[in-house]
């Protein structure tokens, strides 16, 4: 049996579960968001005969588990409306360190295990630890000074782009809540970058596309997948804006070995089965490294591209795979 913590509706799931059912597998699947309301818990370290999860559908022996899939971990989003603000932060923060816990004591496979998970480094670290690994990278800077800005810039000579130190931070937009988009930093800008003092910001030089690559990893086995976003007039800066852009990725057969070789080295020195990867391809053929995400989504890449991306995770899940990074 597969424990896959995930919250709400995920597409990712969908199709990893499908394929478990092919390979004649079961998929348990945890709503995070539903505990401790809605589920229960027992966790009795030294006692797997009595410890599992309940839910009001069905219960999990947690010695009947063989695989740990982690998806997004919220926990508590069904606490009373009426609860003490302060009293519901502890319930949250208690019920998620639970989860965590719940994961972090399973002697069985985890695509990825806690500990990895929480020590995956920020945009600069990854950017450091690419180059490290033999990748070309953009010039960056992580400021909340507008005058340091003001000093990169002009060694940006193919333009200045900036986005978020943190890709979860969601912001409330006339759409609902979205992420806040990398974009162009126009010359005329430069002069006011109001409330760069209370935020700080990832500037870098901007690289030229031929074309924006998808990378995929899990396990030992690497899916790659390109899209054009130069003709776009809403996702040249950042394809996840143009829904077009977003279901036209095409399976890519062209990267150098050099660059999965080093893409396969930065993914084993974060102890990683599972990440996803963003790149450039410049029109002078040259492969930038743009940023690595742990928990990320692929779906959109499988039904655009014919990846069979879901079937490596079950695959690995099931241990029909090996993983890569074997050491815990």
């Amino acid at each position: 049996m597969i424990l896959v913590l995930a919250s709400g509706t995920d597409p990712c799931v969908d199709l990893v579960e499908r394929a478990v059912a092919e390979r004649e597998g079961s998929l348990f699947c945890l709503d995070t968001g539903q505990f401790p309301t809605d589920v229960r818990l027992r966790l009795e370290p030294g006692g797997w005969a009595t410890s599992r999860i309940e839910t009001g559908a069905a219960s999990l022996p947690l010695a009947e588990i063989s695989a740990v899939w982690m998806r997004h971990v919220v926990a508590g989003t069904n606490l009373p409306a009426d609860l003490d603000p302060t009293m519901r932060e502890a319930c949250e923060a208690q019920s998620r360190h639970a989860l965590w816990s719940l994961v972090e004591c399973l002697p069985v496979f985890q695509l990825d295990p806690p500990e990895v998970l929480r020590r995956a480094p920020g945009k600069p670290r990854q950017i450091q630890l690419a180059q490290a690994a033999g990748l070309e990278v953009p010039r960056t800077l992580l400021t909340n000074d507008p005058d340091a800005v003001r000093a990169f810039a002009p060694g940006c000579s193919t333009g200045l782009i900036t986005k978020m130190a943190g890709s979860s931070v969601l912001v409330e937009t006339a759409a609902g809540l979205e992420p806040i988009y990398t974009r162009t930093v126009e010359p005329g800008e430069l002069a006011s970058l109001d409330g760069l003092d209370l935020c700080p910001m990832l500037f870098q030089e901007r690289v030229p596309k031929a074309l924006e690559l998808r990378i995929t990893v899990v396990g030992s086995r690497m899916f790659v997948a390109a899209i054009d976003s130069s003709s776009s007039t809403t996702g040249a800066d950042d394809w996840r804006r143009d829904g077009a852009l977003v279901g036209s990725f095409q399976p890519y057969d062209d990267l150098p070995e050099p660059v999965r070789a080093g893409i396969f080295a930065l993914v084993d020195r974060l102890g990683l089965n599972f990440a996803t990867v963003d790149m450039i391809v410049t029109p002078e053929n040259r492969y930038v490294f743009l940023e690595l995400n742990t928990i990320s989504f692929f779906d959109f890449v499988e039904r655009s591209a014919g990846l069979p991306i879901s079937a490596a995770v079950a695959d690995l899940l099931l241990g029909r795979s090996a993983p890569r990074v074997t050491a815990r």
